[in-house]
């Protein structure tokens, strides 16, 4: 057999190496090259939605900055509804405003045991007043407008034995409460 004469055998001949270097360059270079470009474009799709995440928080970084902003003086302002500590000089203070601007005289303010509660604390204060009934009222007003939340609560009203006028013809005796908030522990 001549390998110079036949043109068929050279022709299979050529298609078998060909046919043989395809199946080579698939097996060993093309197949686990295309394994690492599946690899690689999986973690490319993880980051670029990660990109995309980060990308939209950087565009939400000025509202969630107003939002905080907006939380600290929300916080700042409940804060003085109800302070971390009770301040009795500030309350006896505030209370002695109270009473001047209604007219009122306070006999006595006794504290009372305080009472923790699971997010704050019950700061109660026994109070005795004269004065009008009006001016009594007067001092409520006054309390209510104070810049912390303060409850007053069993009254107890009843005609002044002592009373010179009418402006002081009411002795009044009430609890009035003032709030702390505690500290949670996480």
């Amino acid at each position: 057999m001549n390998l110079g004469a036949s043109p068929v055998l050279k022709a299979l001949l050529i298609i078998l190496l060909v046919v043989l270097v395809l199946y080579g360059f698939n097996r060993y270079v093309y197949g686990p090259n295309q394994e690492k470009i599946q690899d690689r474009q999986q973690e490319l799709s993880r980051l670029t939605s990660a990109l995309f995440h980060v990308r939209e928080t950087v565009e939400n970084l000025p509202k969630v900055k107003a939002e905080l902003e907006s939380l600290q003086e929300e916080w700042e302002r409940l804060e003085t509804l109800v302070p971390r500590r009770e301040k009795v000089t500030d309350i006896i203070e505030q209370i002695s405003r109270a009473e001047r601007v209604a007219g009122i005289y306070i006999v006595s303010i006794e504290p009372q045991p305080t009472e923790a509660r699971d997010l704050y604390t019950v700061n109660p204060y026994r109070l005795q007043l004269e004065g009008s009934y009006h001016s009594f009222v007067r001092f409520l007003g006054a309390l209510s407008s104070l810049s912390r939340i303060i409850n007053v609560s069993e009254f107890n009203l009843s005609a002044n034995p002592n009373s010179v006028n009418d402006d002081d013809a009411v002795s009044i005796q009430c609890l009035l409460t003032s709030y702390t908030s505690l500290k949670r522990s996480s």
